[in-house]
């Protein structure tokens, strides 16, 4: 059984992915948002990767706008969202519009692209 977990990983030498497992809510928020922040700590380039999340809540979304408004007030700073078109992660950050404050990548791969250029 996959537990719920965040997992934080530097990928390149300004680059971190923090990488959300399983179902994440209320009671993970904390852990999302302080796993944000430290990637931040590390590097001014972070890609949240919502590939292996099953599931997200508008608590989860929030601090994910959040590092995407951080972001927006340092000049070298970028925070680009992973999430699988048709996923129930995907499908809120639709439903919410939260397109409007964060880029939104289909994959990985174009994520790290478009944060290393």
């Amino acid at each position: 059984m996959v537990r719920d977990r965040v997992e934080v990983d530097r990928v390149g030498e300004h680059v971190w992915v923090v990488a959300l497992i399983s179902e994440h809510d209320l009671s993970t928020a904390d852990a999302v948002r302080g796993a944000i922040g430290d990637a931040f700590a590390g590097g001014p380039r972070i890609v949240c990767d919502l590939s292996e999340a099953s599931f997200i809540d508008s608590t989860v979304l929030a601090a994910m706008i959040d590092g995407s408004a951080s972001a927006r007030e340092q000049e070298d700073d970028e925070f680009v969202v992973v999430a699988r078109p048709g996923s129930v992660p995907r499908r809120l950050v639709n439903l919410a519009g939260a397109a409007v404050w964060m880029e939104v990548y289909d994959s990985r791969e174009a994520a790290l692209a478009a944060v290393h250029s």
